[in-house]
């Protein structure tokens, strides 16, 4: 995401093709490769499939009626992306006893690098952050990116500073991260505002917001079932639950999601959850309603 950001060029590759599609592929390669990997292909399902399909669904609509002109071409383009990293690390990571540990770090230094970067950028003033987060967000990657991404990795790392076993350095990611946050605040890095529900007037923002809402909903749900599964990680699932619960109100009341940024915390955020043993029919019910309109549409 940072590399696209900053359009770091791909050497001999297509324009089109972004570092996040690269990174989506060598997960996708990583798990065929995996013995067993298509010998019986329910280990590729998920509890998040019905919501992922139905957002693909649509960005593909969106794509075809704006064409190669419009923003959703490259909306869509994310999303796959997103999808393709996301079932490449759940098929390996679910494999993998304690593999969860690898996405918590993750977001942990995610929050410490992007609010030690946000520190460093004010300290020439908060013109020059407000400056740099409207460039990202001119090159592409999203709305409000740099402050959505930081503000999910810093919520979401807020639980592992929280528990009693945590180190130090859990706890310096997580203040140096909401040090940060402050600072994108400060310069009106967010764009949480009720006025922005008239938006949803457009069938297509408010088909968006409506499938943003329930896939977040589901990871909000999934974190907190682990929540009474594994006691003695309670504060992280609690927090990793209103980190999510806050992309789906993101989506809802303004454009501030973060784009790209924050959808791959969000693959890291689903990545943790199944890649954390727990009573896998405990998880199935509250992840998905398997009655639901969305799960007969997908």
């Amino acid at each position: 995401m940072l590399l696209d950001g900053r359009r770091a060029p791909l050497p001999g590759i297509v324009p089109a093709v972004t570092w996040l599609d690269l990174a989506a592929a060598a997960c996708l390669t990583w798990a065929a490769a995996q013995r067993g990997a298509w010998r019986d292909r329910g280990q590729w399902s998920t509890p998040f499939d019905g919501p992922v399909l139905a957002m693909l669904a649509l960005a593909t609509v969106g794509a075809l009626n704006e064409g190669s002109a419009g923003r959703q071409p490259h909306v869509l383009q994310q999303l796959a992306a997103c999808a393709g990293a996301f079932y490449g690390l759940a098929f390996v990571l679910r494999r993998t006893p304690g593999s969860a540990e690898f996405a918590w770090r993750a977001l942990a230094l995610t929050a410490g690098a992007m609010g030690a970067h946000a520190l460093w950028t004010a300290s020439a003033g908060f013109g020059a952050l407000a400056h740099q987060a409207q460039g990202v967000d001119a090159r592409g990657i999203g709305s409000h990116a740099l402050a959505g991404m930081l503000a999910f990795a810093t919520l979401a790392s807020a639980g592992r500073a929280l528990e009693r076993q945590a180190t130090a350095a859990w706890r310096l990611a997580f203040v140096v991260g909401a040090a940060g946050l402050a600072a994108h605040a400060a310069v009106g890095g967010f764009a949480i505002d009720p006025l922005s529900l008239a938006r949803l007037d457009a069938p297509m923002n408010f088909s968006t917001a409506c499938i943003t809402w329930l896939l977040a909903s589901a990871l909000a749900r999934g974190a907190w079932a682990l929540r009474r599964e594994r006691r003695a990680e309670a504060w992280r699932w609690r927090a990793l639950a209103g980190a999510t619960a806050g992309l789906g109100a993101a989506s809802v009341f303004g454009d501030g999601s973060g784009g790209e940024g924050v959808r791959v915390l969000g693959v890291l955020a689903a990545v943790a959850i199944l890649g954390s043993p727990a009573k896998a029919e405990s998880l199935r019910e509250v992840v998905v309603d398997d009655e639901s309109p969305l799960a007969r549409a997908a």
